[in-house]
């Protein structure tokens, strides 16, 4: 059996090279945005995508890097080959967010065998469309918004793809700004690689398969005690917007459930306002997360996936209606979601005098 102390060291491990990611991005990106907003967030990733630490930056950005890696999965299939280094920000493909921030994903092999991730997500300061900055007000379409990357390889078995460079550099008005960024995102995930890398030199295979267990494991038990916490029952919330629709929600909790109805938000609209499936579920994750267990510590076992057969499940049918190709994506329609999820559980634990045991822990 191994010990803790060990596992211990390689968890301590795994999250310095979700940090260094962060440093590395945040030294020597060009954008300001990176650099003094921090508009970014970095990861290390299991195998099949599952987060397993994130760096610093955006605390939403904590359940993007997982969805936009499995989509690459998906995508590429056995394809994936060690060198390989992927960017996207399409909603159809895992782009979670809105089309400024990028991601860019690599895989980490070790033994011949593809073993984890590193994931970079930042916000460009331009990708095109119909307005500067890329986040044009009176569009209707997401093709007015900028430029759309599926999963692409920058760089193929260690091979660097031109063509992608140069299409990325033509379609924003920032190239210098763009191309810096880009490259310090790549740079961050080589900087995560490597010490990846060494870890799974120094320890083994099996050693730190184990200590991703047991992080996945102590997550899942951090999280079941905060759900104990939590009142249970059925809050609903029907809000106002300032289209004058109506935003109704509910969140229903039991001992070992935490469901987030969001089955009468209102459907899709031509313009930006409107998220995708997994933009909403990053919502939902963020939002259980704050509630259960507000500490830095963070992993796919802190994160219940939409449907689980190992507690605690964090229920979730659609989110708001969407059709490829046609509907704008915007990160405004997040942000939505996010405010009025708060609002619903915000009334029901206050009147108990929970929400400020929770937050104070």
């Amino acid at each position: 059996m191994t010990d803790r102390f060990t596992i211990s060291v390689i968890e301590a491990g795994l999250d310095a090279a979700a940090q260094e990611m962060f440093d590395t991005l945040r030294k020597t990106a060009m954008s300001p945005i990176i650099y003094e907003v921090l508009d970014v967030g970095t990861g290390v990733l299991d195998a099949d995508g599952a987060l397993v630490s994130p760096g610093a930056g955006i605390p939403g950005f904590i359940g993007v890097l997982d969805k936009s890696v499995k989509a690459i999965i998906a995508h590429e299939g056995a394809s994936i080959a060690e060198g390989d280094i992927f960017a996207l920000n399409d909603p159809n493909f895992g782009g979670v967010t809105h089309l400024n921030d990028i991601i860019i994903a690599q895989p980490v092999f070790h033994g011949g065998h593809r073993v984890a991730w590193v994931a970079s997500i930042a916000h460009w300061g331009d990708i095109g469309g119909r307005t500067p900055g890329s986040m044009a007000v009176n569009v209707s379409e997401i093709v007015a918004e900028g430029l759309r990357l599926p999963p692409v390889r920058l760089y193929s078995a260690g091979l660097r793809n031109d063509a992608i460079f140069d299409i990325i550099a033509t379609n924003t008005r920032l190239p210098d700004f763009v191309q810096g960024d880009l490259a310090a995102q790549i740079a961050a995930g080589r900087r995560g690689s490597a010490n990846l890398a060494q870890l799974y030199a120094r320890h083994g295979a099996d050693l730190v398969q184990s200590a991703l267990r047991a992080g996945f494991a102590e997550g899942e038990a951090r999280a079941r005690c905060g759900l104990a916490q939590l009142p249970k029952g059925t809050f609903q919330i029907d809000a106002t917007q300032d289209d004058r629709a109506i935003w109704r929600a509910s969140i229903s909790i039991t001992d070992s459930d935490f469901t987030i109805d969001l089955r009468n938000a209102p459907d899709e609209v031509a313009a930006p306002h409107n998220t995708s499936r997994d933009g909403a579920m990053v919502v939902c994750q963020m939002f259980f997360k704050a509630l259960t267990d507000s500490e830095r510590y963070a992993n796919a076992g802190s994160l219940p996936p939409s449907s689980s057969s190992r507690g605690p499940a964090l229920s979730f049918t659609r989110g708001l209606a969407r059709h490829r190709d046609i509907t704008l994506r915007s990160a405004s329609g997040s942000l939505i979601c996010y405010g009025n999820v708060w609002r619903v559980q915000c009334r029901a634990v206050c009147r108990r005098g929970i929400l400020r045991q929770s937050l104070a822990r």
